[in-house]
């Protein structure tokens, strides 16, 4: 009787942690053998995918498999473009003159444009004369989508026109 050994290759798990972004499937991979890269990168809302990561460095997938390792989604944060529109006003701020009629701020998914806006140095809006400054109109959106951005943002700032009201009273109060 001749008996022979049988080898088995070991197998070892490719973990994807996303993150919060969608799931990805792990993977079992022989020994020495090499992970795929999943064929559609994981989604996050607000975020911009950058790749697998292993620790600080991110992975190889030409790599030989000798062990469970776990591979994390690194993320970079969308930022948008918000514009607000001084129509008839302006604006003034730290560096420029009464003049500027747009301003366009980088902010943030999930970020605050109307905090943004007044955290310029010495922000005014300057009304058109005998106008006063009424708010914001979000185009194509709500007010509300400047306190917490999810996209582009063109701001128009609305006007009210002022009324004056003239009393006159005689000597005798009346």
């Amino acid at each position: 009787v001749t008996l022979y050994a049988v080898w088995k290759a070991n197998s070892y798990t490719v973990t994807f942690n996303t993150d919060g972004g969608s799931a990805v499937q792990s993977q079992t991979v022989v020994y020495n053998g090499k992970a795929t890269r999943p064929v559609s990168d994981p989604e996050k809302v607000g975020y911009t995918f950058k790749g697998w990561f292993e620790g600080e460095v991110e992975y190889d997938f030409d790599n030989a498999v000798t062990a469970d390792i776990e591979l994390t989604a690194k993320w970079e944060i969308n930022t948008y473009t918000v514009t607000f529109n001084a129509g008839e006003g302006q604006f003034s701020y730290d560096s420029i003159q009464n003049d500027q009629k747009t301003i366009e701020l980088e902010v943030q998914y999930g970020g605050n444009a109307y905090e943004a806006l007044y955290k310029l140095v010495n922000f005014k809006i300057i009304a058109p004369e005998d106008y006063i400054v009424e708010g914001f109109e979000v185009v194509g959106g709500s007010y509300s989508s400047m306190f917490y951005v999810t996209k582009e943002l063109n701001v128009n700032i609305t006007y009210s026109k002022t009324e004056v009201i003239v009393y006159m009273l005689g000597l005798d109060g009346t």
